[in-house]
């Protein structure tokens, strides 16, 4: 079972630090690796599903690229739902929230109603050092709140946003090594190759890791085995369309034979655990 203590962030101690009259490396750096442009914000509230609610506006606004695990610990929403409404709290010592926009969701109006982004705080400092950006995303990955979901980009719009999804990644990894939060027991959410109770797994969102033993390619469809009885074991499934979407498409995936990877998103089962890859964000290659 997931770990139930309750990870705060410290809004109020990085405030704090930041005021200090020291060019640290948490001052002299702004936390902006999407690439996106800010627009400025009006008074926010969490509502129950952890979405975000401009109360001037009625815009819904979602996290972009983070996800809130489904478990029966009631604890891990409402941990969340507490970090997020510290942020854009009063006391949280931000100047102003602001949020970069994910490709169209602004104009489109996103999925189900709700525009994606990127949330950011602005701190704003008496001293020399000036203003600091805090990325919410990171935050929430490092306190081990949430876990990676990096979403499907255009190829012009991942390249825009420079270094996003390996940011992301990278914080996920931090709370991960110092086991943070849903990482001091993640065998719900995070399982090996080699399982055999997929099956209690299906529909929920999953982080899968092991060793690819061989690429099959088909006329649509490639596939990554995990295992030589392709009737009992994990397999990733990439449509032939969304292959050109990694860098150097089949390339890429056949210098995975042999290699050790980690795989997120929703399992399936259709003799034995499935995941269906459509992006580059959804796949890790590992040290052996």
């Amino acid at each position: 079972m997931i770990a139930r203590d309750p990870a705060r962030i410290p809004y109020a101690a990085l405030l704090a630090f930041f005021l200090l009259p020291i060019q640290s490396s948490f001052a002299q750096s702004s936390e902006r690796p999407c690439g996106m442009k800010l627009v400025r914000l009006g008074s926010l509230e969490v509502i129950e599903t952890g979405d975000l609610l401009e109360r001037d506006t009625g815009r819904v606004f979602r996290l972009a690229d983070v996800k809130i695990l489904s478990s029966p610990d009631s604890k891990i929403r409402e941990n969340y739902r507490q970090n997020v409404g510290d942020f854009i709290g009063n006391s949280s010592g931000f100047s102003e929230i602001s949020v970069g926009f994910v490709e169209n969701s602004a104009k489109t109006g996103g999925r189900f109603g709700r525009i994606s982004g990127h949330l950011y705080g602005k701190m704003v400092s008496t001293t020399s050092v000036g203003s600091k950006t805090i990325w919410l995303q990171k935050l929430l990955l490092e306190a081990g709140i949430v876990v990676a979901e990096p979403q499907r980009r255009t190829k012009s719009v991942a390249k825009k946003e420079g270094d996003c999804r390996s940011a992301l990644i990278r914080a996920e990894q931090r709370a991960r090594r110092l086991k943070k939060g849903i990482w001091r027991d993640s065998a719900t959410f995070l399982t090996s190759a080699s399982a055999t109770d997929f099956a209690s797994r299906e529909g929920r969102f999953h982080l899968v890791e092991g060793r690819v033993v061989s690429v099959g390619v088909r006329p649509r469809t490639l596939y990554l085995n995990f295992g030589r009885r392709w009737k009992t074991d994990f397999t990733v499934i990439v449509a032939k369309s969304d292959v050109k979407r990694f860098n150097g498409g089949e390339t890429f995936f056949r210098r995975l034979e042999s290699a050790r990877v980690r795989v997120r998103g929703y399992l399936e089962q259709r003799d034995g655990g499935l995941i269906r890859v459509r992006h580059p964000g959804q796949i890790e290659q590992l040290s052996n």
